[in-house]
């Protein structure tokens, strides 16, 4: 799925290690990504199972708050499936030369929560409460 071979994974640090650094890295910041369900699920699988404690910080998820502040990509709008990064980055002229790699990958992220950023300030959102409340609201609807 991910495309890191077996070889770059036994390159990599020790997990309790990556994940220290990880934590310090963070701090209490707000965290974001796309479909960010899944990272915070890996995340906080890989905390609790090798440090035993848990990831506190807020997640915005942009495949929730990209479509109720933006236009929808043309490719998604012909198709049931919602828009991936991949179709939010070609609307956007973001080029990510290198996809699933986590670099590449985060800093096309970056650069989409950037755009959707103005946007919430566009629209009157201000705070990270108001992008939170956002989100909410929009899973609530998709479950309706």
């Amino acid at each position: 799925i991910h495309g890191i071979g077996g070889s770059t994974q036994l390159a990599g640090l020790d997990p309790a290690k990556a994940l220290l650094m990880f934590l310090e890295h963070v701090g209490s910041a707000p965290l974001a990504g796309f479909n960010a369900d899944f990272d915070r699920m890996v995340i906080s699988r890989a905390l609790e199972q090798t440090l035993a404690t848990t990831l506190r910080n807020a997640w915005l998820d942009l495949a929730w708050l990209a479509p109720a502040l933006l236009p929808a990509p043309a490719k998604s709008r012909n198709r049931a499936a919602p828009a991936t990064l991949d179709d939010w980055a070609v609307q956007y002229g973001i080029v990510n030369e290198s996809r699933h790699d986590a670099v590449a990958d985060a800093a096309a992220t970056a650069q989409l929560l950037q755009v959707v950023l103005a946007a919430a300030a566009s629209a009157g959102l201000r705070s990270l409460d108001d992008l939170l409340g956002l989100e909410k609201g929009q899973r609530w609807l998709a479950r309706r």
